[in-house]
């Protein structure tokens, strides 16, 4: 493991908040819109918003994205949608964002150079905590993929993936101490070669914190350019194996996207997407062994389907997952599927177009009584008008309950959406192009 301490390495300074102007777009569809806002970099050049997280006490929200080749965070009146303060990370791109429990820390992950890399901010000023790199032993370059703090706010664990110079790749996580940023360890997975890279794609912390699991993609056994879904548990504190799952269907390439861990930490839910008739693959694992407890594929007659996201309701009953189904090589619908996370029996499915060509969802997020559902969406012709739209599902029934989005003139892009932990307030981030044809950040706030 090749690590180092990113502020000499990579420089960290405060930023001025440049431009950030209300937006006065009105809202429709049933939505209670209660502020917007949109961030101009002091270049005033593409800034396009990337993630978002809410603190626990739902008082502010942050969000980060990349401005002028750095990576710039802000953080927001959650009621208001006034400016706190904002902090720029020079020369890397961000991934995501975690907030921790305790909510005086946020942790950022970032790009920088040939490192995965973690900051750590002061959730009140914005003034950083700490900073670490990581680079796998013998690799070249080890690029971040998901980010997770501990429940108990002790550890933050991060995972990658990278290759050597023999075009061997790996897995890569991480676990670094939650208030100082010290590598507690690290673990390279390599299973088995082939043409397709290595490619992690989420971890997740047991609601104990005694467990990770990770996802991702990893070749296919009969090589070829396929691919498999590869999960993995390790020990939370000390980073031995628990347990490997590699999901392997001959002839079908297929993709892990996103990973979910039930609250009672008895099951883990892996997400992914496959070409043809595989869709949006869902599974269910027992946390303890990995053996699999239910798989279901949602695939339509017509075109083809891939996930984007999941969540678990908070009581642990529903597990809903997002995508997006390419009707044809010009249309994209999103659409939601809830199942009923103890058998997979599947609960309900939606589709959301508004009769345009392209309407490409976030992952889905669930509101804290786990009644909605709730994501954004990238909804318009891809060339002339797109705009965000905000959507809200009943959990029960998937029925519409409201929608929103910005009244733009350009080529606006959904990114990420949160919720408050009270329920209270859904915000959305992604990029609003203005008539420069440069982006912004763009932030709004709905009433849950």
């Amino acid at each position: 493991m090749r690590s180092g301490r990113l502020l000499c390495m990579f420089g960290i300074a405060a930023v001025a908040l440049g431009v950030v102007i209300p937006d006065a777009a009105a809202s429709v569809g049933g939505a209670q819109r209660l502020w917007g806002v949109t961030y101009d970099g002091i270049d005033h050049l593409d800034d396009r918003g990337v993630a978002t997280a809410v603190s626990p006490d739902g008082s502010m929200v942050f969000v980060t994205g990349t401005s002028d080749g750095d990576s710039v965070t802000l953080a927001y009146d959650a009621a208001t949608g006034k400016p706190r303060w904002a902090s720029r990370f020079a020369a890397s791109a961000p991934i995501a964002l975690s907030v921790a429990p305790a909510g005086t820390l946020l942790y950022l992950l970032v790009s920088a150079g040939d490192r995965m890399a973690v900051v750590a901010y002061h959730t009140d000023t914005g003034s950083t905590a700490w900073a670490a790199a990581y680079r796998g032993t013998g690799e070249l370059g080890t690029y971040p993929r998901g980010i997770e703090a501990s429940p108990d706010g002790s550890r933050v664990f991060a995972v990658g993936d990278g290759s050597d110079d023999s075009h061997t790749w790996f897995f890569d996580t991480v676990a670094f101490a939650a208030s100082t940023g010290k590598h507690l360890w690290a673990r390279q997975y390599h299973d088995r070669g082939g043409v397709e890279p290595y490619q992690a794609a989420a971890v997740e912390v047991s609601p104990d914190g005694s467990r990770v699991f990770v996802t991702g993609s990893v070749p296919d056994a009969a090589g070829g350019s396929i691919s498999d879904i590869a999960t993995l548990a390790y020990t939370a504190d000390t980073g031995d194996g628990l347990w490997t799952i590699i999901e392997d269907r001959p002839g079908t390439n297929e993709k892990g996207v996103d990973l979910a861990v039930g609250p009672a930490g008895d099951r883990v839910y892996v997400a992914g997407c496959g070409v043809e008739a595989a869709g949006m693959i869902t599974e269910a694992y027992d946390a303890d062994s990995g053996t699999r407890v239910w798989q279901r594929l949602f695939h339509l007659h017509n075109g083809t389907s891939c996930t984007r996201g999941m969540a678990v309701s908070p009581d642990g009953s529903r597990l809903f997952v997002g995508g997006v189904h390419g009707v044809s090589e010009t249309r994209t619908d999103t659409v939601i599927v809830a199942y009923d996370a103890a058998t997979g029996t599947g609960l309900w499915s939606t589709m959301y177009n508004h009769d345009q060509q392209i309407a490409d969802p976030t992952a889905p997020v669930v509101s804290p009584d786990g009644s909605r559902v709730y994501l954004a969406m990238t909804v318009g012709d891809t060339k002339i008008h797109d705009v965000v739209v905000t959507a809200a599902f009943d959990g029960a029934t998937g029925a519409d309950i409201w929608s929103g989005h910005d009244v733009s003139a350009g080529l606006d892009l959904a990114a990420a959406v949160a919720v408050s932990l009270d329920g209270a307030r859904v915000f959305v981030v992604g990029s609003h192009q203005g008539y420069s044809h440069h982006y912004d950040y763009l932030t709004i706030a709905y009433a849950g």
